[in-house]
């Protein structure tokens, strides 16, 4: 559950500091691809999590990049993506940290 909270925590700092965003994406992605594995019990979040870390992958906060392919997306769905998370997760009775409940 530690991870868990870890990443929690990172998707937090990108709501948090929109202007720094893309240095808590990376390492919530390098996590979920390379270091995390979940218990049996626990897939459920290994697919939630793994969906997401797939999704921030079309995150593109150039405007003009964006344009290019209809599959990228800008920062409002960013914030709804990561907001649909923690409603999953508090579906999944993950007790989110406070500033996460915060964005619900």
């Amino acid at each position: 559950m530690e991870k868990t909270i870890e990443l929690i925590n990172l998707l937090v700092k990108v709501l948090e500091a929109p202007e720094k965003k893309e240095l808590f994406i990376s390492p919530f992605k390098k996590i979920i691809w390379n270091e995390i594995n979940f218990d049996e019990k626990d897939k459920w979040l290994d697919e939630l999590f793994g969906t997401l870390a797939y999704d921030l992958d079309y995150y593109e906060p150039n405007e003009k990049c964006r344009a290019e392919d209809k599959s990228y997306y800008g920062d409002e769905k960013l914030t709804q993506t990561i907001i649909s998370a923690f409603i999953e997760l508090k579906k999944g009775r993950v007790k989110l940290p406070l500033k996460a409940e915060s964005f619900l």
